[in-house]
């Protein structure tokens, strides 16, 4: 790999021994994919949930780090806490008994405080064609997708690297000849459809590919969510969109590869899909927002909620910035005047907390869906069941 002068100096261990190991891993990973080079990034995002007793080497990682004095290079957020702070259990101590001392070493390093998934909606913004370091599959997906950013999708332990050195390897979705689609999705839908179901569907198909879709009237939440489903079921880190997304509006057709395979999706591939994800009827527990919910998306939950009292418990997952926010605003009151909750911590980790997992739970998540047994319906279908109309069966 070609190393400027200061990298060689890193790597040589002449600024000491945490930045020389953090550079060693990252050329190390970056040889294994053929990258020629480090290139600077102007953010990272940590995938570690805060505390975890099963990652022992990123506890001392940063143990180390933090004895040694050492701050990031760059600006870092992190992915949610496990569960809300205050709301604790045995169980939960078991697994994430570190947590205020994991939190404590990262503040030290200089982490933003930001606990989301959805970093770019305010703590974390990157533009379009800015190179970043970010784990996250759902957050890598908005950002080369949505955002028109640059990242692979790469692990906790990389971007704590990149974070201290402010490098990446150039390689993968980094490169020009890579963000190429190689799969051309043709949609022959009757209406709109639900977004997340549309982006597991695409994922299972497409595994680690580049799709390209028809357009469709998706605004950037639907986008989030589509990205995080695609994610999740197969591991797509980047979509386009004709005429919606940025490189697919600035390119057109050609944002396909010279070769590129086709593939049909159909209103009937979704019912069947639908039907397949529903694993559960009478649900006790509805949880949105997963990834964390938009602005948007709370205030348009609290306008078709307003006036009515749920009749199955149900949490509205969203960032605690994005909580605030939504806390100045009338459908705030309206809201959590229903009986619904706002939480601010990573559902899936939530239900990885016994006996949190043998929850009846319904979302309208693919992500949530295929990481839990959590059961998956449309948002029209989530909104009967809160309501007590119906609930999922049919």
């Amino acid at each position: 790999m070609e190393l400027t002068a200061e990298e060689r100096s890193w790597l040589s261990g002449e600024a000491g021994p945490i930045l020389q190991k953090a550079l060693e891993t990252l050329v190390r990973y970056g040889e294994v994919f053929g990258a020629r080079r480090l290139v600077p990034i102007s953010s990272s995002h940590f995938v570690f949930p805060p505390g975890a007793t099963s990652f022992p080497t990123i506890q001392e990682m940063l143990e180390g780090i933090s004895a040694a004095g050492i701050k990031l290079k760059v600006p870092m957020t992190i992915n949610p806490r496990p569960y809300e702070p205050g709301e604790t259990s045995p169980a939960a101590e078991k697994l994430y008994g570190w947590r205020e001392q994991a939190e404590k070493y990262l503040f030290d390093l200089g982490l933003t405080d930001s606990f989301t998934c959805t970093p770019y909606y305010g703590d974390n913004v990157p533009k379009e064609g800015e190179i970043l370091g970010w784990a996250e599959s759902s957050a890598v997906a908005y950002a080369n997708s949505v955002i028109g950013a640059r990242t692979n999708r790469n692990s906790a332990i990389i971007e704590l690297c990149s974070a201290l050195t402010g490098k990446t390897p150039e390689f993968g979705l980094l490169l020009d000849e890579n963000r190429r689609g190689t799969v051309r999705v043709h949609l022959d839908l009757e209406e709109e459809p639900p977004y997340s179901l549309l982006g597991y569907l695409i994922g299972k198909k497409v595994g680690r590919k580049v799709p390209v879709l028809d357009q469709l009237p998706a605004n950037e939440s639907d986008l989030k969510d589509l990205g995080a489903a695609a994610a999740a079921s197969g591991a797509v880190g980047l979509f386009h969109m004709l005429r919606v997304t940025p490189e697919a509006r600035r390119l057109g057709e050609q944002v396909l590869a010279d070769k590129y395979e086709e593939l049909t999706i159909t209103t009937q591939d979704l019912k069947n899909l639908e039907h397949e994800l529903l694993k559960e009827k009478d649900p006790e527990l509805i949880i949105i927002g997963c990834p964390h919910l938009s602005l948007s998306q709370l205030t348009r939950w609290a306008e078709r909620l307003a006036g009515h009292k749920l009749a199955v418990n149900t949490w509205f997952i969203t960032s605690p910035r994005v909580d605030r926010e939504f806390r100045s605003t009338p459908l705030y009151r309206d809201l959590t005047a229903t009986g619904a909750q706002i939480k601010h911590f990573c559902p899936l980790s939530y239900v990885q907390i016994p006996p949190n997992g043998s929850l009846r739970i319904l979302t309208d998540s693919g992500k949530l869906c295929y990481y839990t047994r959590a059961s998956y319906a449309p948002p029209e279908v989530c909104l009967a069941a809160m309501l007590g109309k119906g609930g999922t069966g049919r």
